[in-house]
């Protein structure tokens, strides 16, 4: 692995990738939602389908990992950390949402929307990880697309 210099975070001069705001992207270009969401996926994908399964045979990449106590203490401070869990958890419904071959069930999506499922899971649930939250706000929000209830 190359050693950065302790004066900028951007990798050397010629590379073709540098980063930004932690995420490796092409040199000039700029970190799309679009990538942001395909990385949750990847990490998603990597987590397995079933929460529960995740948690005791995948490794969790990202924020995904943390404790629902921790998203409710990030959230109530505001802090950047929050921030970065709250887009976590958008990228990976938005994903669950794109490869899912059923009804779209994000057509009315609202990113508020998507936080305030996890705040609501995580509030009852404060032992359990913010991929269990986001997990649960897509089953829900699978079943309601399909009309069940």
């Amino acid at each position: 692995m190359a050693k950065r210099s302790k004066k900028s975070n951007v990798a050397k001069k010629g590379a073709a990738t540098e980063w930004a705001g932690g995420l490796l992207r092409p040199r000039g270009g700029m970190v799309t939602q679009r990538r942001v969401a395909a990385l949750a996926f990847a990490a998603a994908t990597l987590a397995g389908v079933s929460s529960q399964a995740a948690s005791a045979t995948r490794k969790i990449v990202g924020n995904g990992g943390a404790t629902c106590a921790m998203w409710t203490k990030e959230r109530q401070g505001g802090t950047p950390n929050f921030t970065w869990m709250g887009n976590w958890v958008v990228g990976y419904v938005s994903a669950a949402n794109f490869y899912d071959e059923g009804p779209d069930f994000l057509l009315q999506g609202d990113p508020n929307a998507i936080v305030g499922g996890v705040d609501n899971y995580c509030s009852s649930h404060p032992g359990e990880t913010v991929l269990s939250g986001a997990h649960a706000l897509v089953q829900e929000l699978r079943a309601r697309a399909k009309g069940v209830k």
